[in-house]
């Protein structure tokens, strides 16, 4: 029997014991770095949905599993975009593959995930089910002791049963999911892989497994309820190992695909046997189509794979019989599964990518990656510096208007993406001619193509001729691997080749022979490889979209760069945590700690440890030096600072929202929120307060956690305004020393019951401010103009707000308007909002159109209209007639509630960067959001054809049209993040290239609408 272990996991914790993890574990107690974007970043095998369609279970290489609310589809049009609910992390180790979720399955009715793969147990050869509950994504039980990795889960569609099958012979298991008694334990003896597995409505389970050697054929089972005995098992009809099956929910028919070839076979169980009836029409079909799935009436069969029409991957429906053929449009990308969804068919795409098709063959959902697609970076495209410290590689670039690929640089000395038309200066391809090596795979296939699946396709040669024993180290492969890139060094004496699963280095020995040095688990397909010119480093695109430096002596990592595909995010980090980061990249990796063999994993994401490891100074350092110690030692001597390598990273107070799982609607009748949350506190920590904020402001008095609360479920009730609400958790804890971190987590309540005009939304303040004179006598043309349209679009901001009081100060060409005047009405708005907030909630809004500057400090100054002083220095000057960022947002820091600040001048952008932020936040809270016209450095540009400034006009278009409203809009309102993308897209077009706004956030307590796009409910 399959041992079984019970209880809901809590948090643990970690230090030099942590959990015992014995050093002869596949896991490793060290904290990892790991890519976290939202979405999955690597390839995904499987999904899972639940009956009503309302949730969507993912599993990926990389690592993760990941949870996601499934909106309901409007009559006859788009669904929105999914919203991920929990990410599920098993035990890892990352120089392995030991972690890899290549199979999942969500209980139909209960909160429930089984998630497996290449997920060994603690013992020797075993491999572990993990599941977890999906409120708290915490392990409620662990299926330990099977003799194989899993490649399939699946739950019978009474949700009592749980099947899983295995590699190597290891076969089918079936447990029992109210007391996970083992019901089924089967190895398939004379058999290999089994890669899939699937229940009828009646409770029939079948399975398909590989032939045991090539030339014979795979089977097809079925097992009987309630017992599962053994009823038929056929050869299938393909000559090819049989992949998938998928049982007819409310018939008896089966369908079968096979690994590669094209086909279908549908089969037909009677009482003690299964037969083969027909193959389904494949006109037209020239790739497989590997994953399949009927309708939920048991009406029609899908399948998809690598089917494709040019760019677009297909999904073709047959009628029951295989017949009457209809090809729907699907992914980007090979369909790798198909999971019926109500009446739709939710589908995943390795991309990674998911999707939902009506039952009409619309699309109507559909959610990509985050990751730039490396592939694209092979046949010469990865080009590097001679020494390494900057990379180029092809990216697509997206606007609203549309996207195109173009060619993207990274530079470690000055870290920022350039997308100029000279990005690739000084850069260099890779080397693929000077050694006569041949049959590589990257060299063979065009961009569009697969790589094939047998291993022994394009086996690589080096010239003198293979029967020479000197090369046969180049094809001492495992079976599943293949080669896919290659880079000769400088030399032509070395060169680097990476396979699916490894990054191996050469060197020819004295004798004139050529022998592997080194070898390196690769976090992704190593789409492409460069060597610097000096031979120093090998970099390396990755299938997760990273670019890694790698020292060519041994293969260590030294570097790591992720861009965000669509936003242009980006981090950069070493192996041991220091980075440095864009707007928005510190959220795009964390810190992942395993906790056992029998626990989830804790996750933070590394912007909770900037203070420590934020070192911008550092990182070209390490390309210099090539060892991560050295580079700190040379970065900390330029800075007199003290940091060693091995600073402990450590988790962070937790807490987790069990109940509501998600956002809900309220109304007078059901304003007082019950809320079910849990605090985990790890090693080292105590005294824990819990607090709860209702849109920023504390609800309640602070509540203490004792002892015997942590990692039990705690209740709370809140009574919420009859208005939307954000309800944040937060809990706080202290260490020795007296060091405080803080955990939290937030639900958002939409009301949907009778407005109180008095109290129901927040009052709406606005300072605008407008000046057309200034530095250097250069005029403004609109920056009045632009002031007074924005004070009527804050004015007619209804839908949210009440009683707007937005007041303005222009300068007209011959206008004065000192900083002090600034200074005194921020200081009236000041008293204006503090005095509101004694009787309800607040926004205010600052906005400002004029001329900006920076000072030798790289510090933006927003300029008034004074006259210039004689005889003073450009700081002496600034001072004089301008505000800095740092005092503006000092004077705004004083206003109570939450900020809106809208700059349109030159380098606004400034004053967005993430070490000011990083310094607004040391300071204490501030609960402002600010938007800029510009990226550091850049001009603002005015736009006489609607005589305003770009950015301004971007604004307006978003205020007064709701035109940022197409993204995603559940209550007919412009989110924050909506606004930052729609003036991202739109201001760079309006300023003809010239500007590229920017949004920063320096408080997470901020509501996420901002404004209607009707002035009326």
């Amino acid at each position: 029997m399959v041992r079984v272990v019970l209880g809901l996991a809590l948090w643990g914790y970690f230090g030099s014991a942590g959990l015992a993890l014995a050093e002869s574990s596949p896991f490793t107690a060290s904290p990892q770095l790991r890519l976290s974007a939202g979405m999955h970043t690597n390839r995904i095998d499987r999904i899972g949905v639940d009956t009503g369609c309302t949730r969507l279970l993912t599993g990926s290489i990389d690592k993760t599993a990941r949870l996601w609310e499934i909106p309901k589809s409007s009559s006859g049009g788009e669904r929105r975009m999914p919203r991920l609910l929990r990410t599920f992390r098993v035990p890892i180790n990352p120089n392995s593959d030991a972690g890899n979720v290549r199979a999942v399955a969500l209980h139909p009715t209960r909160p429930l995930a089984a998630v497996s793969g290449w997920t060994p147990s603690s013992a020797v050869d075993r491999w572990s089910i993990y599941l977890f509950d999906t409120r708290s994504a915490q392990v409620m039980a662990v299926l330990d002791d099977n003799p194989g990795r899993v490649k399939d889960l699946t739950f019978s569609r009474d949700g009592l049963f749980l099947a899983a099958t295995m590699n190597l012979g290891a076969g089918v298991r079936v447990w029992r999911t109210d007391h996970w008694e083992s019901h089924l334990s089967e190895d398939n003896v004379g058999y290999g892989d089994s890669y899939g597995a699937d229940f009828d409505d009646d409770g029939w389970l079948y399975t398909v497994a590989y032939p045991a050697k090539p030339g014979s054929q795979g089977r097809l089972r079925a097992y009987a309820p309630p017992n599962f005995k053994l009823v038929a098992s056929i050869a299938v009809a393909s000559e090819e190992p049989p992949y998938y099956v998928a049982a007819q929910p409310s018939g008896n028919r089966i369908g079968v695909t096979p690994t590669e070839g094209v086909g279908l076979d549908i089969y037909e169980r009677t009482e003690s046997d299964i037969v083969h009836v027909g193959s389904a029409e494949m006109s037209g079909v020239d790739e497989p189509v590997f994953a399949v799935e009927w309708s939920p009436d048991g009406q029609y069969l899908f399948a998809a794979g690598r089917h494709n029409a040019g760019e677009k991957y297909l999904i073709r429906r047959w009628n029951s019989d295989g017949d009457a053929p209809v090809d729907f449009e699907g992914a980007d990308g090979t369909i790798a599964h198909l999971q019926a969804c109500g009446e739709a068919i939710a589908y995943a795409a390795r991309d990674p990518l998911i999707g939902i098709m009506e039952s009409d063959g619309r699309r109507s959902l559909q959610l990509k990656g985050p990751s730039v697609d490396m592939s694209r970076a092979a046949w010469g495209r990865l080009r590097v510096s001679a020494d390494g410290q900057k990379v180029s590689f092809p990216k697509r670039r997206h606007t609203r208007f549309g996207s195109k690929e173009t060619t993207v640089a990274f530079d470690v000395r000055r870290p920022g993406l350039d997308y100029s038309h000279d990005a690739a200066r000084e850069t260099f391809p890779p080397d693929y001619d000077s050694l006569p090596i041949t049959g590589w795979n990257a060299e063979r296939l065009g961009p569009d193509e697969e790589l094939p699946t047998n291993p022994r396709i394009g086996t690589t040669s080096l010239a003198p001729p293979l029967e020479d024993e000197r090369f046969e180290a180049l094809h001492r492969l495992k079976d599943d691997e293949y080669w896919v890139s290659l880079a000769i060094g400088g030399s032509k004496r070395e060169f680097a080749m990476a396979s699916e699963w490894r990054l191996r280095g050469y060197r020819q020995q004295p004798d004139g022979s050529w022998s592997a040095t080194w070898k390196a688990h690769v976090p992704g397909k190593p789409w492409a490889l460069n060597y610097t010119r000096d031979n120093l480093l090998i970099v390396a695109a990755y299938g997760d979209g990273t670019i890694r430096w790698h020292r060519a002596a041994d293969g260590t990592e030294l570097l790591a760069l992720f861009v965000h595909e669509k936003e242009d995010d980006w981090i950069a980090w070493t192996p041991g945590g220091y980075f440095v980061a864009g707007l928005g990249g510190e959220d795009l990796i964390g810190w992942h700690f395993n906790k056992g063999p029998k626990q989830a994993a804790a996750f933070h994401p590394v912007y909770e440890f900037r203070k420590q490891y934020l070192r911008p100074d550092m990182i070209p350092h390490v390309l210099r030096e090539r060892d991560e110690r050295m580079a700190l030692e040379s970065a900390n001597e330029e800075k007199s600072q003290l940091e060693i390598l091995e600073s402990r990273i450590e988790p962070l107070p937790g807490v987790t929202i069990l109940d509501p799982e998600s956002s809900r609607v309220f109304s007078e009748a059901t304003s007082e929120l019950e809320v079910e949350y849990r605090v985990d506190l790890p090693a080292g920590f105590s005294d824990a307060v819990v607090d709860f904020l209702v849109d920023g402001v504390v609800h309640e008095p602070s509540r203490r956690v004792s002892d015997k609360e942590l990692g039990v479920t705690l209740r709370a009730y809140l009574k919420l305004p009859p208005q939307d609400s954000l309800v944040s958790v937060v809990v706080t804890a202290s260490k020795p020393g007296g060091d405080r971190r803080e955990g939290r987590e937030a639900r958002f309540f939409q009301y949907v019951g009778t407005q109180d005009p008095l109290r129901a939304r927040p009052k709406l303040f606005g300072l605008v401010i407008g000046i057309e004179a200034g530095y250097e006598s250069d005029p403004l043309d609109y920056p009045v103009e632009d002031a007074r349209s924005i004070k009527a679009a804050l004015e007619r901001q209804l839908g949210l707000f009440r009683d707007p009081d937005i007041r303005a100060l222009l300068g007209e060409q011959e206008g004065v308007v000192s900083p002090h005047q600034i200074r005194s009405d921020l200081e009236r708005l000041r008293r204006d909002v503090k005095h509101e907030r004694m009787r309800g909630d607040t926004v205010t809004v600052v906005f400002f159109s004029g001329h900006g500057v920076e000072d030798s400090g790289g510090r933006f100054h927003l300029l008034a209209s004074d006259p210039p002083a004689n005889e003073l220095s450009a700081e002496a000057y600034y001072a004089q007639v301008g505000l800095s960022q740092d005092e503006l947002y000092e004077l705004l820091r004083l206003i109570p509630g939450r900020k809106i600040l809208f700059l349109d001048a030159c380098r606004s952008g400034n004053g967005t960067s993430t070490s000011f932020l990083n310094g607004l936040r040391a300071r204490g809270r501030l609960s402002l959001l600010t938007y800029a016209s510009t990226s550091d450095g850049d001009n603002a540009s005015e736009c006489p054809d609607y005589r305003h400034g770009c950015f301004t006009q971007g604004l307006l278009e978003a205020l007064r049209d709701g035109r940022a409203s197409a993204i995603f809009d559940p209550l007919d309102s412009t989110s924050t993040d909506e606004l930052r993308i729609y003036l991202r897209d739109r201001v760079e077009p309006l300023s003809k290239g010239k500007q590229r706004s920017k949004m920063a956030v320096s408080d997470e307590e901020m509501r996420p609408f901002l404004v209607r796009k009707k002035t009326e409910r």
